[in-house]
C-alpha cells in the first residue's frame, strides 16, 4: 500500500469515527426531545399529556390559563424553563430523578376534571394589593371542585423558596385526594426574588404569608366557590412543610385567631423543613400532625424528626410518625417505594379528626 493510500485509509478511519459519535449524539439528543400537537380533540375536550409530551408544550397547556410556568415551577428561573422546554416529560424526569408517569397521570387527571369543569385558577391577593407589590401576582392556587359536603385540602409542595415542585408533590397529592371527593388547592406561593428576603427564616416567613392569603381567600369565597373550612387541612412538603409549620403551631407569635383564620383539623408533612421544624416547642392543642420521612433524608428531616416526634408526643399532642427506609427527599407520593400508600394512611388520619369519610 502506498503512502498516499495509506493517508486516505486514515482519514477514511477517522472521518468515521467522527462521524458514529456525532450520530450517536444526534440520537441521544433526539431522544431528549418532546413533541407537542393539539390540545382538543374533534370535540373540544382536552386530549391527554403524554411522557413524550415537551415541558414547552405542557407549560402552554390552555388549562393553566397562560399560567404555566408559573404552576408547573420546577426551576430557580425562567430561563432554565426555556432551555429545557424542548425536551420530553420522560426525559427531563429521568434526569431529575423524578417519577414521569406519575407526573403525566396526575396532570391528565386534571386535564380530565377540567373536562368536566371542575379545575379553576385563582389569584392569591386581590389586585390593588398586587398593585402595591407586583411580586404577589405569582401567589396563585389551582382548584379542584369536589364534594360540596366534603372538607377542603390545601397542598404546598416543596422547591427550596426557589421554585416551587407542583409536579411532583403538588399535583400528585391534589389527584389522590380530589378522587376522594375532597376539595382541593394547590398553591403555587413566592419563592426566589419574588419574596424580596434573603435569609432563610424570613423567607419561611414571608413565603408562610401565601399560605395564610390562601385561607383567607378561600375564607372570603366559600360561598361562591361551595366549599367549606370545616375540618380543613394542610399539606406540605419539604419547602412547603416549612410555610405550613411557620404559623400552624398556637406556639407561634400569631394565633389563628389573631391572624382571623379558622384552625387545620390536621396537617400532614412530608419529609418537612427539618431546619425550620427543629426550633418549634409544642403545646397539647397544636394542630394535629401526621408526618413522614425517609431514613437518611437529604436535609436530615429523619434525624430531626426522631428528636422532635417525642416532644410533641410529651407534650401530649395528637401526632403519626412514619419513616421510611428508601423513600428518598422529593420522592412524593413514593411510588415503588415501601412508603407507596402513605397518601391513603394520612387521608384516614385527617378522617379521625373530622369524622368526614370520603368516597
Amino acid at each position: 500500500m502506498t503512502a498516499e493510500n495509506k493517508k486516505r485509509k486514515g482519514l477514511i478511519i477517522s472521518l468515521s469515527i467522527i462521524g458514529g459519535f456525532l450520530l450517536i449524539l444526534f440520537i441521544a439528543f433526539m431522544c431528549q426531545v418532546g413533541f407537542g400537537g393539539s390540545y382538543t380533540d374533534k370535540d373540544g375536550k382536552y386530549k391527554h399529556l403524554k411522557t413524550s409530551s415537551s415541558y414547552n408544550h405542557i407549560y402552554n397547556h390552555p388549562v393553566w390559563e397562560g399560567n404555566g410556568k408559573d404552576f408547573f415551577s420546577c426551576w430557580a428561573d425562567e430561563s432554565t424553563a426555556n432551555l429545557t422546554g424542548f425536551m420530553s416529560a420522560r426525559a427531563l424526569c429521568y434526569w431529575c430523578g423524578w417519577n414521569a408517569e406519575t407526573t403525566i397521570d396526575a396532570l391528565n387527571y386534571m386535564i380530565e376534571q377540567a373536562n368536566e369543569d371542575k379545575i379553576s385558577i385563582h389569584q392569591v391577593y386581590s389586585e390593588s394589593e398586587i398593585a402595591q407589590n407586583d411580586c404577589l401576582k405569582t401567589a396563585k392556587m389551582v382548584f379542584y371542585k369536589g364534594n360540596p359536603d366534603m372538607p377542603t385540602a390545601i397542598v404546598a409542595a416543596g422547591g427550596g423558596y426557589t421554585a416551587v415542585r407542583s409536579d411532583t408533590e403538588g399535583f400528585p397529592y391534589a389527584w389522590k385526594l380530589h378522587e376522594q371527593g375532597y376539595n382541593v388547592f394547590v398553591l403555587r406561593y413566592r419563592v426566589g426574588k419574588d419574596l424580596n428576603v434573603s435569609d432563610n427564616e424570613n423567607v419561611v416567613a414571608e413565603a408562610g404569608k401565601d399560605m395564610v392569603a390562601a385561607i383567607k381567600y378561600i375564607q372570603e369565597n366559600q360561598s361562591r366557590l361551595g366549599v367549606s373550612l370545616d375540618g380543613y387541612s394542610l399539606w406540605g412538603s419539604s419547602a412547603g412543610g416549612g410555610i405550613i409549620t411557620s404559623f400552624s403551631y398556637a406556639c407561634q407569635d400569631k394565633s389563628f385567631e389573631q391572624l382571623g383564620i379558622p384552625k387545620p383539623a390536621a396537617q400532614m408533612l412530608i419529609y418537612t423543613h427539618a431546619d425550620y421544624f427543629n426550633k418549634l416547642r409544642f403545646q397539647a392543642d397544636d394542630v394535629p400532625t401526621y408526618t413522614i420521612v425517609g431514613s437518611g433524608d437529604t436535609y436530615g428531616g429523619d434525624v430531626v424528626m426522631d428528636k422532635k416526634v417525642p416532644e410533641m408526643q410529651a407534650a401530649q399532642m395528637v401526632v403519626e410518625y412514619h419513616k421510611y427506609d428508601d423513600y428518598a427527599h422529593g420522592t412524593g407520593l413514593g411510588i415503588g417505594t415501601s412508603a407507596e400508600g402513605w397518601i391513603y394512611d394520612a387521608i384516614a388520619f385527617w378522617q379521625k379528626q373530622t369524622g368526614k369519610i370520603g368516597k
